[in-house]
C-alpha cells in the first residue's frame, strides 16, 4: 500500500509540473507560436516659449505637435518592421526664448528625461543653441519652427528643416513685386537684429539687388524694440517698398507705427506676424501687407497631387487637419501650428521607414526622404557643407485685404498658381508729397521727450528729497503699465481715465515701500545702503512679476487716430500723453510751491533738520515724497502703455533714461527732469537722422558723462 500510495503521489506531482497544452504551444518554436514583439514608448521631447517675445508662435507650434502626438497614439503608434508598435509620449518646458535656458533644457531633456528624438523650439536663435546639444548628445532633432540658413552651415549630420530656409523667405516678394509693377525700385528693409531675420533680410537684400532694386535703408533694430519711429523716420520720404519685421509681436507693432504715422508705401512685406490670425486685429494697419507663410489653410497639397508629381504621400488631408486643428484649439491654424505637426509627421515616417528606433537608422530615412503631406513638399540636402536643409518646400504669400462686408479677411497672393484672391496694391493711397523727415523726427522727439520727463521727476524728487538713488523706479514704471492694461483690458476704462487709479495705486505703493525698505536704513552712513534696499524691491518685483505676469508681451489696443500738422503726421495716442505728461507735471509743481505740503517738502529737501525745528514731521514728508515719486513713475508707465507693448522688463531701459534726464536737468530738480526729457526725447528724434539707430544710446550716454564732468549740477542746476 505505501507504494502504491507513494506512485500516486509522483504521478500527481509530475502532472502539477507539467505544462499545459495552450502553454505548451504558445512557447513552442515557429511563426505561428512566436511571441508578439513588446510595444514601447518614444520620448520627444522638445522646449517651448511658454513666455517671451515668441510666445504667441512657440504656442501654436506646441498645438501642432500635441495633436501630431495624441493622433499617432490614436492610430495605435508608429509601427515597427519587428511588427511592434511605439507609442509616443513627450516632454517639454518653457525655455522663456532665451537661448541659455534652451542649452540647459535641452541637455535635461537628453540626460534626465531620457528623450529618444528631439523637435527644435520656436525660432531660429533659438533653434540654433539646441541643434549644438543634439549633434553633440547624437540626437536627431527636426526643426520645426527655424529656417535660418547658418545653422545647416555648421557640418551638423542630425538636424532636419522642415520649413523653407530664410534665404528663400523674401525672394518671392521681389517676384511679386515685379509682377504688379516693374517701374517701382526703391525699396527700405527694416529688420530685427535676431539670427532668423537678418539671414531674411540679407539674403532678400541681395536677391532685390541682382534684380536691379535701390535698396534705400537696410538698418537693424534690437530684439523687444517697441519704438520704431526713429526707424521710420529714417526712411526717404520717396521710399515705394517696406520690408522686414522680425516675430509676432515687433512687426505687429512696426506695421501699426507705419500706419499711424502714414507711410504711404505701394507695396509692405513682412515678416512672421501677417500669416498670424490675430494680425487682423489691427485693421487700417493691416490692410494691405503681405506676408511670407510657409503654410496655408487654403493650399492644395493632395494625395491626389502626390500620386500625379510622383511622390508618396504621408499623413491627414489639408481640410481634415483643419477641421481639427479649429474644433482642438477653437481658431484656423497657421502655419506655426501646421509646422509642429508636419514636423512630427516628418519624425513619424522616417521611424516606420526606419523600421527602427536606432538614431543612425533614423538619421538615413530622414536622407531618403522625398514626400508630400498636407503641409507641402520635403526634401534634404544631403551634402556634408548643407545637410538637413529643406530643399523641396517652398513659401506661399498672403495678403490682408477686406471682404464684400468690410471684414479683414486673409487670402493667398502669391504665387500665381496658388493664389486665392488678386493682390491689393497699392497697397496703401499714395500722398502727393512726403512730409519733411526732419520735422517729423522732431516732433516724435518731443512728445515722447515729455513721458520721459515725467518718468525722470519721479526718481529725481525721491533723490531731492530723500538723497535716495531708487533703483525700483524702473520696476514700478513697468507695473504702472501692467496696472492701465488691467483697467483697459478686464474693466473697459479707458486708459487716460484710469490714470486716475494708476496714480492712486502708484502712491499707495511707495507708501508701502518707504517704511519696509528704506526707512530704516535711510540714515546708514553709506548711500550704497539705501542703493541696495531699493535695489532688493526691484529684484522682488521683477521676479514676482516673471513669475505671475511671464515675459509676454502685451499692448493697450486703444487709439486715437493720427492728427495732421500741416505735412506731419502726430499718432494721437503719443500727442495725447504729452499733453497728459504736461498736466501731471504742471499739477506736482503747483503742489510744491501752493500746498502747505508741497512746502513742507520743499523745506525738508533744503534742511530737514531745520525743518524739524520748525514742527515738520520729516519721517511722514519722506514718506509722502517716495510716495509721490513712485506715483509720478506709475503715471508714466501707463502713458506708455498706450502706444508701446511691454513687459515687467520693460521698465528697466526707462530708469536709465530717467538716470540721464536727471543729471540733464539737475538732479533733484523736478522742472530740470522735464527739461531734460525733452532734451533727451530731442536727441532721440534728431540723431537717426544724421547716424544709425543702434548710435542713439552711443551718444546719449556719451552726453551723460560730459555733463557730470563738466557741470555736475546739471545743465539747471540741483535744486528741489
Amino acid at each position: 500500500m505505501r507504494k502504491l500510495a507513494l506512485f500516486i503521489l509522483t504521478l500527481v506531482a509530475i502532472a502539477w509540473c507539467a505544462p499545459s497544452p495552450a502553454s505548451a504551444q504558445s512557447g513552442a518554436p515557429g511563426p505561428q507560436g512566436a511571441a508578439a514583439p513588446p510595444s514601447r514608448t518614444a520620448i520627444i521631447g522638445f522646449t517651448a516659449s511658454l513666455t517671451g517675445n515668441v510666445n504667441v508662435e512657440s504656442t501654436r507650434q506646441t498645438n501642432g505637435i500635441k495633436m501630431w502626438v495624441d493622433d499617432v497614439n490614436k492610430a495605435g503608434g508608429i509601427r515597427l518592421a519587428d511588427g511592434s508598435a511605439v507609442t509616443l509620449d513627450i516632454r517639454f518646458y518653457d525655455d522663456e526664448s532665451n537661448k541659455d535656458r534652451v542649452q540647459q533644457l535641452y541637455t535635461r531633456l537628453i540626460n534626465e528625461d531620457r528623450a529618444d528624438f528631439l523637435i527644435s523650439p520656436y525660432s531660429s536663435g533659438l533653434t540654433d543653441a539646441a541643434a549644438v546639444i543634439a549633434e553633440q548628445y547624437g540626437r536627431v532633432m527636426v526643426t520645426a519652427g527655424a529656417s535660418s540658413d547658418s545653422t545647416h552651415d555648421k557640418g551638423y549630420s542630425l538636424a532636419f528643416m522642415t520649413y523653407t530656409p530664410a534665404s528663400r523667405y523674401l525672394a518671392g516678394a521681389f517676384d511679386l513685386l515685379a509682377h504688379l509693377d516693374p517701374s517701382v525700385k526703391r525699396v527700405a528693409i527694416v529688420h530685427e537684429r535676431d539670427k532668423f531675420s537678418t539671414d531674411v533680410t540679407t539674403a532678400a537684400k541681395s536677391h532685390g539687388e541682382g534684380r536691379g532694386y535701390e535698396i534705400v535703408l537696410f538698418e537693424g533694430y534690437a530684439t523687444g524694440t517697441t519704438d520704431f519711429a526713429p526707424f521710420i523716420n529714417r526712411m526717404p520720404a520717396d521710399v515705394e517698398v517696406i520690408m522686414g519685421g522680425g516675430h509676432f509681436a515687433d512687426t505687429s507693432t512696426f506695421a501699426r507705427q507705419l500706419s499711424e504715422k502714414g507711410i504711404q508705401a505701394k507695396f509692405i512685406a513682412l515678416l512672421v506676424a501677417p500669416p498670424e490670425p490675430r494680425f487682423g486685429e489691427l485693421g487700417a494697419a493691416a490692410l494691405g501687407v503681405i506676408g511670407p507663410s510657409q503654410w496655408e489653410s487654403t493650399v492644395t497639397y493632395s494625395a491626389e497631387a502626390a500620386s500625379a508629381a510622383g511622390l508618396p504621400w504621408h499623413g491627414p488631408s489639408v481640410s481634415d487637419f483643419v477641421a481639427r486643428y479649429r474644433e482642438r484649439f477653437g481658431e484656423t491654424p497657421s502655419y506655426h501650428g501646421a509646422g509642429g505637426y508636419a514636423a512630427g509627421l516628418i519624425l513619424e515616417q522616417a521611424i516606420a521607414r526606419a523600421g527602427s528606433l536606432d538614431t543612425a537608422k533614423v538619421k538615413a530615412a530622414l536622407d531618403g526622404t522625398d514626400m508630400l503631406t498636407f503641409f507641402g513638399h520635403t526634401k534634404y540636402d544631403t551634402s556634408a557643407k548643407r545637410h538637413g536643409r529643406q530643399i523641396g518646400h517652398e513659401m506661399v504669400y498672403i495678403q490682408w485685404q477686406k471682404d464684400e462686408q468690410g471684414k479683414m479677411v486673409k487670402r493667398v497672393v502669391w504665387p500665381a498658381e496658388a493664389s486665392t484672391a488678386k493682390p491689393l496694391y497699392p497697397a496703401r493711397d499714395q500722398a502727393a508729397a512726403g512730409p519733411s523727415q526732419l520735422l517729423t523726427s522732431l516732433l516724435d522727439g518731443l512728445m515722447i521727450g515729455f513721458v520721459y520727463g515725467l518718468a525722470a521727476m519721479g526718481m529725481t524728487l525721491i533723490w531731492g528729497v530723500l538723497r535716495v538713488i531708487n533703483l525700483s523706479h524702473g520696476a514700478v514704471i513697468a507695473l504702472g503699465m501692467f496696472a492701465s492694461h488691467f483697467l483697459f483690458t478686464h474693466l473697459g476704462l479707458n486708459p487716460y481715465v484710469g490714470l486716475v487709479a494708476v496714480a492712486a495705486a502708484g502712491l499707495l505703493l511707495g507708501l508701502i515701500i518707504y517704511p519696509v525698505a528704506v526707512h530704516r536704513v535711510i540714515h546708514a552712513p553709506h548711500h550704497l545702503t539705501t542703493l541696495l534696499a531699493t535695489f532688493a524691491v526691484n529684484m522682488i518685483f521683477i521676479g514676482l512679476g516673471t513669475a505671475l505676469l511671464t515675459t509676454t508681451p502685451r499692448n493697450i489696443d486703444y487709439s486715437l487716430g493720427t492728427a495732421r500738422l500741416g505735412p506731419v503726421s502726430l499718432p494721437g495716442t503719443r500727442l495725447m500723453a504729452a499733453l497728459m505728461a504736461v498736466l501731471v507735471a504742471s499739477a506736482l509743481t503747483l503742489f510744491l510751491r501752493r500746498t502747505r505740503l508741497g512746502k513742507a517738502i520743499r523745506a525738508v529737501a533744503s534742511n530737514r533738520a531745520s525743518a524739524e525745528l520748525m514742527g515738520i514731521p520729516s519721517s511722514r514728508v519722506l514718506g509722502l515724497s517716495f510716495g509721490l515719486g513712485t506715483m509720478l513713475a506709475a503715471v508714466a508707465g501707463g502713458l506708455i502703455a498706450t502706444f508701446f507693448p511691454f513687459t515687467i522688463l520693460s521698465g528697466e531701459s526707462y530708469q536709465l533714461k530717467s538716470f540721464v534726464i536727471g543729471v540733464l536737468g539737475g538732479l533733484g530738480n523736478p522742472l530740470g527732469a522735464l527739461v531734460g526729457g525733452l532734451l533727451l526725447g530731442t536727441l532721440e528724434g534728431l540723431i537717426p537722422m544724421l547716424l544709425p539707430v543702434s548710435w542713439v544710446p552711443v551718444v546719449e550716454f556719451a552726453l551723460f558723462v560730459l555733463v557730470l564732468l563738466l557741470r555736475p549740477s546739471g545743465l539747471l542746476g540741483a535744486r528741489t
